[in-house]
């Protein structure tokens, strides 16, 4: 059977002691929900060394030219030899197939 002083009872304004017992109570209550709705985020060792890998692949792309001055060379002197024409079959051919390889056709 229940008891009267089971049950909670309203907070007498004149009584200061119970006034502060229950706003401290009221305010851990508060800070405990609080803290317990934060989000966190937990990353495997794989995916930091992903990531490592990806910052590391991005800075090294982006240290690459964008024109391989190499092959422009080589192309050039082959022209100025006349080995090929830049108007010819063969050209015009390679040009359409590295088209089309870029484009996934």
């Amino acid at each position: 059977m229940a008891r009267i002083s089971d049950v909670p009872q309203p907070i007498d304004p004149r009584d200061s002691n119970r006034a502060e017992s229950s706003r401290q109570r009221e305010t851990t209550e508060s800070q405990q929900s609080q803290t317990s709705n934060i989000d966190s985020v937990s990353l495997s060792p794989d995916a930091r060394e992903t990531e490592a890998l990806k910052t590391k692949l991005t800075a090294e792309v982006r240290n690459t030219a964008d024109v391989r001055e190499d092959r422009v060379a080589d192309v050039k002197a082959r022209i100025a030899s006349g080995e090929f024409g830049p108007n010819s079959d063969e050209t015009k051919q390679a040009v359409a197939d590295a088209l089309l390889n870029q484009m996934g056709v």
